[in-house]
């Protein structure tokens, strides 16, 4: 440790970093402007995030992201006592730190150039690349966690100081004591948030490539020996830094306990591996054209500049014989390079959520400054300039639409939470006031234009996991509406009690029962759900006093066939959401039978989708179940549903792409 503070490279690298702002400081004008335009929201208005109630009220969260293997959050939280703080101050910092974090990172860009080119000359692109990262709509999800936003920020600094330090020292031949300090750093970047090690692995690619398509024919020849070098001493440092973080976690495990909260995220031993590989190709392809992240166009011309890139150097492959290792080397760190940007879902398995993948934001920034130091016509550069402003302001407009919907999530979170005060106070007066609140259901906000809900914002306190009362009443108490909290005990009582009240805002939603305030909200689906078991060995010991005969049949497009034959109804149909009704010759009320059986016979597994009706052919979200279909013939068998008054229909919605045969309905009491 002595011999890295004697070598005194802290000095030598803040001063290289400050020349090469001070020389560009008039890139701080679009930066300032493209903060303004994209964060301006966050900066400005104040507001509660996601988990952030649970920071007010609980002290437990603290041993939370310990029990992740986040311990690095607490050493920063202790460090600057910034246990809790408002949404605006979060904000600040968290742009702050990316801001200064996207600095970095166009300082490497322009660092690992070749000796031989005059690097002044792609300072200017480097930081407009870097507006890229800066704006990526994506970063916005994770800013959408505000108790996280500092503790991100200093995460991706001392990410882009480790790339730097480590390159410097393999490639730059700068001492061990680089690599030593980008070890350490990798370590504690791992330990804010073990996301930040694929962006370490995407850095120090994009770097040797970056590296290479710069260089000359007179610099130092580089071949594919030497990229595997390279590779294999990066990922030693990658190894060295998660054992190092391992270790620490290790230890802090003896005094909290992990969670398995990181561990839930590996699904490549719980699926089937070509049903996985199947569902990341699927989501791939989303991310790609821009369904998963709002705003995330640049994502598909990030791919678009490395296939360019790629057809390139295919070119040079062949026409340049002199240089062949060199453009072997693009050739190969340019596909490893497309697929960074996918190496955590491909490590765990499955798609992960957006605040997860953090390599996108880099990606594209990199991709653009790598075909600008690819192509030589002056042309085409000024082009590539106009896109990645333009790239720039479409991201800010996204990420500036977001933080906007969040905004006005919040504020109707707050209408909602002041009218259900009212009420609630109302029947806490006096003899009531002991009495607890028990939240049932969720309350959904209706979506309106211009108002995104993509995976952390724009999602109200009031539907979050489904309604999640512990957040309720977090976000209520976050505004002074403090009242009693249920037991278990009484939750599970209330929500027996909130059967047959109306949900919100219908009068009566809010009521008292048995010393305790019921709020419900909405519904709980599963209160309305058909239990459905496919048993052919099942004994009937009671009679049938009800035949439903092939009659009032209705069905939609998607069937190629539907006919009644000697065994019964035939029904092949497409994949295009088959449906087929039956009227029910006498009204089955209420308590007039107790189970339903079908007997269809199949010829192919997949799912059956039963739906009952209290009113003909209205069939909705309530009174529906799934059952499994076998190959052959299958005994179905629905209880009575103890909500429904009546049933006058039924519909089936066969397997998609079967034939089936559904022999006969009979209810049984």
């Amino acid at each position: 440790m002595l011999k890295i503070l004697n070598e005194n490279w802290i000095k030598k690298e803040s001063i290289l970093f400050y020349n090469f702002v001070k020389e560009n400081s008039i890139f701080i004008i679009p930066f300032l402007f493209f903060s303004f335009l994209a964060y301006r929201i966050p900066l400005t208005q104040l507001t509660l995030s996601i988990d952030e109630e649970k920071a007010m009220f609980s002290d437990s969260i603290s041993n939370d992201w310990v029990s992740q293997g986040r311990f690095g959050i607490i050493l920063i939280k202790w460090f600057f006592n910034y246990w809790y703080v408002n949404s605006i101050t979060a904000a600040f910092l968290g742009v702050f730190c990316l801001a200064v974090s996207g600095l970095i990172w166009a300082y490497q860009l322009n660092s690992v150039l070749s000796e031989n080119i005059d690097k002044k000359k792609y300072a200017a692109s480097s930081l407009l690349a870097i507006l890229l990262f800066f704006t990526f709509p994506a970063y916005a999800e994770n800013m959408g966690f505000s108790i996280m936003n500092f503790e991100l920020g200093i995460g991706w600094i001392l990410t882009s100081l480790s790339v730097v330090l480590v390159f410097k020292g393999l490639v730059k031949n700068s001492g061990k004591s680089y690599i030593l300090t980008g070890i350490v750093f990798l370590m504690l970047c791992i330990s804010i948030y073990q996301s930040f090690l694929p962006v370490f692995i995407l850095g120090m690619i994009a770097s040797f490539l970056i590296h290479a398509v710069s260089s000359q024919k007179d610099d130092v020849k580089i071949n594919v020996k030497e990229v595997v070098v390279y590779v294999f001493k990066f990922s030693l440092v990658g190894i060295m830094s998660l054992v190092m973080y391992k270790l620490i976690d290790k230890i802090i495990g003896f005094y909290i306990p992990p969670s398995g909260y990181i561990s839930n995220f590996f699904a490549w031993n719980v699926n089937d591996i070509g049903g996985s590989i199947l569902k990341l190709l699927s989501n791939f392809k989303q991310i790609v054209v821009g369904d998963i992240v709002y705003g995330s166009l640049m994502i598909l011309f990030g791919f678009i500049f490395s296939l360019i890139v790629l057809m390139i150097y295919i070119y040079k492959f062949f026409s340049d014989k002199e240089n062949r290792g060199k453009n072997t080397v693009v050739l190969l760190l340019v596909l490893v390079l497309a697929a960074t940007p996918f190496l955590m879902p491909i490590l765990l398995g499955a798609p992960v959520p957006i605040r997860v993948n953090l390599n996108f934001s880099l990606f594209v920034a990199i991709a653009w400054f790598l075909l600008y130091c690819s192509v030589k016509n002056k042309g085409l550069k000024f082009l590539l300039i106009l896109l990645v402003l333009w790239g720039s302001f479409y991201q800010s407009l996204a990420v500036s639409r977001l933080f906007y919907s969040d905004y006005n999530r919040y504020e109707e979170d707050k209408g909602l939470a002041a009218q259900l005060n009212d009420r609630i106070s109302t029947l806490a007066a006096d003899e009531n006031s002991t009495y607890p609140v028990v939240y049932i259901g969720q309350h959904t906000q209706e979506a309106r234009p211009n108002i995104i809900k993509q995976e952390v914002l724009g999602y109200s306190f009031f539907e979050w996991d489904g309604g999640n009362p512990i957040r309720m009443r977090n976000f209520m108490n976050s505004l002074g509406y403090e009242f009693l909290e249920p037991s278990s005990v009484q939750i599970e009582e209330g929500k027996k009690l909130s059967l047959d009240m109306p949900s919100w805002p219908a009068s009566g939603s809010v009521a008292v029962k048995k010393e305790m305030i019921i709020v419900k909200l909405s519904e709980d689906p599963s209160n309305y759900a058909l239990n459905l078991v496919n048993d052919p060995e099942r004994k009937i010991e009671k009679s049938a006093f009800s035949h439903i005969g092939f009659t009032n049949m209705t069905y939609n497009y998607a069937m190629r066939e539907f006919k009644e034959t000697s065994k019964g109804i035939k029904i092949v149909s497409t994949d295009a959401d088959p449906q087929a009704s039956f009227s029910l010759n006498t009204v089955a009320e209420k308590d007039s039978f107790d189970y339903i059986r079908l007997i269809i016979e199949s010829d192919t597994e997949g799912d059956l989708q039963l739906f009952l009706a209290e009113e003909e052919g209205m069939y909705s979200g309530r009174f529906n179940g799934t059952v499994l279909l076998k190959k052959g013939v299958n005994v179905i068998y629905c209880d009575r549903q103890r909500l429904m008054r009546e049933v006058k229909s039924m519909r089936i919605d066969p397997p998609d792409n079967s034939t089936i045969t559904l022999k006969s309905i009979e209810f049984y009491k």
